[in-house]
């Protein structure tokens, strides 16, 4: 099982198939939100290359902490955000 940062398992992370996430209807609060945003500065783009996210209720602070964290990687190929709380 995939981790985060600090060693504690991520099952989200067992999404990843083939360096693709559909991560679509799981719900992310701020806390786990911030957990998978640290994560991705370790696998990204190692293990993850594409990433979606759809309605998993994230909000602007959640998605900029995704950004921020995904900025000290060499980046992702592909990345979609929909159906979130953007804008709250």
């Amino acid at each position: 099982m995939l981790s985060a940062g600090s060693g504690a398992p991520l099952p989200i992370l067992n999404q990843i198939i083939n360096g693709y996430m559909p991560l679509i209807n799981y719900q992310l609060n701020e806390t786990n939100a911030n957990s998978f945003a640290q994560s991705l500065q370790c696998i990204v783009p190692k293990v993850l290359q594409k990433m979606y996210l759809v309605k998993n209720s994230l909000k602007d602070k959640d998605v900029a902490k995704l950004f921020q964290d995904i900025s000290k990687t060499s980046g992702l190929q592909q990345i979609g955000i929909i159906g979130n709380g953007l804008g709250l």
